[in-house]
């Protein structure tokens, strides 16, 4: 599974929202893999030190996820990003998605990556949606 950067943000400032219940399924239960890359946790670092991103995520707790993302989740080294997106800057994300084989894509933003649905095998869910899978057991 591949959460997008805004993902990380929201799942790191609110851990009782959402997104947050997913952080801690991966964290702490080991409900499913989280697939990353060198740049996307670049990416994550580079906004979480935004003055609008401060404001709602203190630098501790980036800083906490980044190392757990480091020793947990499961690192693709992305070669070769196709332009799939209408924002290419999405485009690594799809890429580290469908480089890794994962079954779901999770974000909140609908016209770049949800109005996508599916790419090759990957899934394009909401966190909500991705939620209710994980509630149901359908994630490994």
């Amino acid at each position: 599974m591949v959460l997008d950067t805004n993902a990380w943000v929201a799942g790191a400032a609110k851990p009782d929202g959402v997104t947050g219940a997913i952080l801690r399924a991966w964290l702490e239960e080991s409900r499913f893999t989280l697939l990353t890359s060198k740049a996307q946790v670049a990416e994550f670092k580079r906004v979480s030190k935004y003055a609008h991103v401060r404001k709602i995520l203190k630098k501790t707790i980036a800083g906490a996820l980044v190392n757990r993302v480091k020793k947990k989740a499961e690192f693709i080294p992305v070669r070769g990003v196709k332009r799939i997106s209408p924002d290419p800057d999405d485009d690594f994300i799809i890429a580290i998605a469908t480089q890794g084989k994962a079954q779901f894509l999770i974000s909140r933003n609908k016209v770049d990556l949800l109005d996508l649905v599916q790419v090759e095998e990957v899934k394009m869910l909401t966190p909500e949606q991705f939620l209710r899978f994980l509630k149901r057991g359908r994630i490994n």
